[in-house]
């Protein structure tokens, strides 16, 4: 499902170019930063001519992956018919599939609706090709056959320039309705926090990992395999954020046995600071073997941490599904 939103409530510092008002301080997550983030479909207004900022609305989100945005209300303000045109072809190569053009008042209008209208017809004139999108060339096709129907599951996007999608097709191959998402529209940047062979849990919390500057997007994974442990032998990590520990982001873990696989995922939604995992032992000690901890980033522009270029999700996706037995 596509979520549509309209933000009305725009970042200074894509209105303005500063600092000044609802982004003073940065310390507010703007709703383009939320929008961005969760990966949903989005609208907004924009008047003006702003193509040549180093920094946009277009650059921001089209960096970030998108390509279905909508403008709600738009007019570029522009006495110009070639500087209009040069920001309808921008908006249209930077992720815009639609525009909303609003009509100047007669009292206000300083030739801009002429502009505008001469722009609007040159760009269907000599323009109105096909855009790329999430799709161009399939990856993989899998067969469904269950309860939902049966159908195929083909994974289509896999250039550079596409960030891919997933649907299901009939046998004609036409669209079939069940299945369709798209996975990534942002870059996953994958960073190795911690690394170690083997160590020794103790009662005394023992440091796992330092997680800096966490933003929205964020997930860490916790991977390690247990030792010879004692039967009733319980772990706990434990959540601090800028030194307090969170009680209520504690993970326990029981009934453990050894050679156990243990795999730990936190989600942040959040900006935090000083982000510390912990791990301890409630009884007896409990040998640990190839503790990884992961850090997963998807690269959106987030105006908070002034992360003004994001960076799209090249070569389509890869998927597989499990049947109800497997699951």
């Amino acid at each position: 499902n596509i979520g549509i939103f309209k933000l009305e409530e725009w970042p200074d510092s894509y209105v303005f170019g500063s600092i000044v008002g609802i982004a003073e301080g940065q310390k507010r997550i703007s709703p383009i930063d939320w929008l961005l983030t969760t990966g949903a479909g989005f609208g907004f207004s924009r008047y003006g001519t702003y193509y040549h900022r180093e920094h946009n609305i277009g650059q921001g989100a089209y960096s970030s992956g998108f390509d279905g945005m909508l403008i709600g209300e738009y007019a570029s303000l522009n006495p110009s018919p070639t500087k209009s045109l040069e920001q309808l072809l921008y908006l249209r190569n930077h992720g815009v599939s639609a525009l909303h053009v609003m009509w100047w008042p007669k009292h206000l209008d300083k030739g801009f609706n002429r502009a505008q209208e001469t722009a609007l017809k040159e760009m269907v004139g000599k323009h109105d090709v096909p855009r790329p999108g999430y799709a161009g060339g399939v990856g993989e096709v899998r067969p469904y056959r269950g309860t939902a129907g049966e159908f195929d599951i083909a994974s289509l996007g896999t250039g550079p320039s596409n960030t891919g999608l997933i649907k299901s097709l009939k046998k004609d191959g036409s669209f079939e309705g069940t299945v369709y998402t798209v996975p990534f529209h942002a870059q996953v940047a994958i960073d190795v926090l911690k690394n170690k062979e083997s160590f020794t849990i103790r009662q005394k919390p023992m440091l796992l990992a330092t997680i800096p500057d966490v933003r929205p997007g964020c997930v860490v994974e916790v991977h390690f395999a247990l030792g010879n442990i004692r039967p009733g032998t319980e772990l706990q990590i434990d959540f601090a954020c800028n030194g307090i520990v969170l009680a209520d982001k504690a993970v326990k873990l029981s009934n453990l046995l050894s050679g156990q696989q243990v795999r730990v995922v936190y989600k942040l939604p959040l900006l935090l600071e000083n982000v510390v995992l912990s791990i301890s032992s409630s009884t007896s000690e409990a040998l640990v073997e190839s503790l990884s901890v992961y850090r997963h980033q998807d690269q959106v522009v987030n105006l908070a941490k002034e992360i003004m270029q994001g960076t799209r999700h090249q070569g389509g996706v890869t998927f597989d599904w499990l049947p109800p037995q497997a699951r």
